[in-house]
């Protein structure tokens, strides 16, 4: 599929495309966790999706530049023809459509290096923009290099200076380092994005802001640090309704949220779901009658409230709901939406007192974690761990069970070393617990009480 659809890119014709039905691509994506950072490309791109057409110059001004490898009509055809495969690849991912997205935007960036060579600002901005559709598409490590170029050529043609363009790159990589479960790394860059806006925007609602507030609240949030994060997810809900007034907006779903996913990790469970029910009937009204990551991710965080509320008959169906969406959306591949579905629905059959239903998904969703983060330690896989081990305890098996809890606990302190988190002191429980009931009340005593 992602063959034909490049062979579709390399033989795009701008003039016959626009009277041509719009491809249908059956994938998109949307980051599902609850603190999800928010890219940028250009302006905009990943989780928010607002990109605008790139400015054309005449293109006489690209004659002269001295960066360009070629001349004459022949290149100046090349650029427009990348102008056009780019503006045509960020159109379908507006509506979801990754990896058809991806297509264009790989052929738009082969058309645009072979005009240009070095730092200019139409390669960084199709790189970029690369990279978020394989960050959406939930390849992470192959996005990191692509935003990691991105942001050196643009400190590059903008040294020394404010720039919204390195700023949205310092939120980029920030993103992809987060999401491969470095957010110590993540949060120091998210800052400097931050601070980097409200010079560029001093004392004025920007869109910028607002996700630099967002994204700096992810990562304390993702460190453990609901509390510190709330105010700022808070922040940023506020200035997005007041560049949105009265009308829905994707940007305000997804703050609602954010919001919500931070006050029920801070044990608002209740207050969380009415924001997570706005939420959803909102991302319900954007995309109307279709799968969306939007609507996905809305009746995901609606189930994983009512779940915290005691209330996992209810929402079983939801998650369900979810789940089986996001496997039409990316059908045959690993995703880390689908993964966490998975464990979502693993999670509420256990709760329901399934948990010989539940041990197959849960295993599952490890095996596709582990896929999607080969050889590096993520919290996702350790969480995935816990929750097989605690499926198999369930079912009586304590002795099969601990290693896996100690293997969840011991990648949980080499991702958080030497601070306190939430996710070390319940893999702590997880271990003493297990230990306690294989007869090792010694072993386990210590555990307890560093939890």
């Amino acid at each position: 599929e992602a063959r034909r659809l490049l062979k579709e890119a390399l033989e795009f014709d701008p003039h016959s495309a626009r009277a041509r039905a719009p491809m249908k691509a059956s994938d998109s994506t949307l980051a599902s966790s609850e603190c999800s950072l928010i890219s940028y490309s250009g302006r905009d791109c990943a989780s928010v999706v607002g990109a605008t057409r790139w400015p054309v110059p005449a293109l006489s001004t690209y004659s002269t530049d001295p960066l360009r490898l070629q001349i004459g009509s022949d290149a100046n055809a090349m650029i427009t023809s990348a102008l056009e495969l780019h503006d045509s690849g960020m159109a379908r991912f507006r509506k979801g459509e990754c990896l058809a997205a991806n297509a264009f935007l790989q052929a738009a960036q082969d058309r645009i290096r072979s005009v240009y060579r070095g730092d200019h600002e139409l390669v960084a901005l199709i790189v970029n923009n690369r990279a978020c559709c394989m960050n959406a598409l939930g390849d992470a490590a192959g996005a990191l290099p692509l935003y990691r170029q991105a942001l050196e050529r643009r400190e590059r043609l903008y040294p020394a200076t404010d720039h919204p363009d390195v700023a949205g790159s310092l939120n980029n990589v920030a993103g992809c380092m987060k999401g491969l479960g470095d957010a110590v790394g993540a949060l120091q860059l998210c800052r400097q994005a931050l601070e980097m806006f409200k010079r560029l925007y001093s004392g004025i609602d920007h869109p910028d802001v607002a996700k630099g507030l967002n994204n700096v609240a992810a990562c304390m949030q993702g460190l453990g640090d609901a509390v510190g994060a709330l105010p700022l997810y808070r922040q940023a809900l506020e200035m997005w309704k007041r560049l949105y007034p009265g009308i829905d907006h994707p940007d305000v779903a997804r703050s609602l949220s954010n919001v919500a996913g931070c006050m029920k990790g801070s044990g608002d469970a209740a207050g969380a779901l009415r924001l997570c029910r706005q939420a959803l009937e909102m991302w319900e009204r954007l995309y109307p009658g279709i799968d969306h990551p939007g609507v996905a991710t809305g009746l995901n965080a609606v189930a994983s409230c009512m779940n915290a509320l005691g209330d996992a008959a209810g929402a079983l169906p939801l998650y369900r709901q979810a789940l089986d969406m996001r496997k039409c959306l990316y059908p045959g591949i690993d995703h880390p939406d689908v993964a966490e579905s998975l464990n979502n629905v693993a999670f509420c059959m256990l709760a329901l007192g399934d948990a010989a239903g539940a041990l197959p998904l849960c295993r599952q969703a490890l095996e596709m974690w582990k896929r999607l983060y080969l050889g590096i330690d993520h919290p996702d896989v350790a969480t995935s761990l816990n929750n097989v081990a605690g499926c198999m305890e369930n079912l009586g098996d304590a002795a099969g069970a601990l290693p896996l809890f100690r293997q969840a606990l011991e990648m949980l302190r080499g991702l958080y070393p030497g601070i306190d988190h939430p996710d070390v002191a319940a893999s702590l429980d997880n271990v003493a617990t297990c230990m306690l009931a294989l007869g090792d009340a010694a072993g386990a005593l210590p555990l307890c009480r560093q939890a």
